[in-house]
């Protein structure tokens, strides 16, 4: 039987350091794929921190649901 050895082990992000990294990332001329290499992360998992990030950020006034205009159907 071969013994395949595991990758490396799981990092553990701060907060704050993810906060940076997401924040790089929406810099003007940011390429997420070049920031997320820069910091040893896949873009996938950069992706997936501004989703998160997005999500957990409530909504400016304008673009609440309760404030836009049912839209006319029949």
């Amino acid at each position: 039987m071969d013994v395949i050895p595991a990758g490396p082990a799981r990092r553990r992000w701060s907060a704050e350091a993810k906060a940076r990294i997401i924040a790089s990332s929406f810099e003007p001329g940011a390429n997420i794929a070049e920031t997320a290499r820069t910091h040893g992360l896949v873009p996938q998992q950069l992706y997936a921190w501004r989703h998160v990030k997005a999500d957990s950020q409530p909504l400016p006034e304008s673009r609440r649901v309760s404030e836009v205009p049912a839209l006319n159907t029949g």
